[in-house]
């Protein structure tokens, strides 16, 4: 984690943020904004290379959220696919997400945290 004190490090963040007018490249927030935290974003890795070794190009700024969220730490709010639906005949389930007792049962994926079961509200929301 010294890297990321590194002064080239600090020099290639502020070329990437710049880049990206100071703004999140997913939710548009603006890093000027007091509660919003602007990070560096690689969209691929390579061995060995440190992390201002790449073109600008590879690299996004995102909000410490949309950050977290490519990373899969927090559940993504878009990107979801509806898979299929099952009728359990009466509230004999509950929704994954929220936790509401459920008949309907949605079965809901996404590329990069899985699949879940939810009921109709979630599964509206989430796609």
């Amino acid at each position: 984690m010294k890297q990321y004190r590194h002064a080239n490090w600090i020099a290639f963040r502020k070329d990437v943020i710049k880049l990206h007018n100071g703004c999140c490249f997913r939710c548009l927030r603006s890093g000027r904004d007091d509660d919003v935290v602007l990070q560096v974003h690689h969209k691929r890795y390579i061995r060995g290379r440190l992390p201002w070794d790449y073109e600008t190009t590879d690299c996004e700024a995102l909000c410490k959220g949309c950050h977290a969220e490519e990373h899969g730490h927090v559940m993504p709010r878009d990107g979801w696919k509806w898979v299929g639906v099952d009728d359990l005949g009466e509230l004999d389930g509950n929704c994954e997400l929220c936790g509401t007792e459920i008949r309907y049962v949605y079965a809901i994926e996404h590329e990069a945290w899985g699949a879940m079961a939810v009921g109709t509200d979630c599964c509206d929301h989430l796609t």
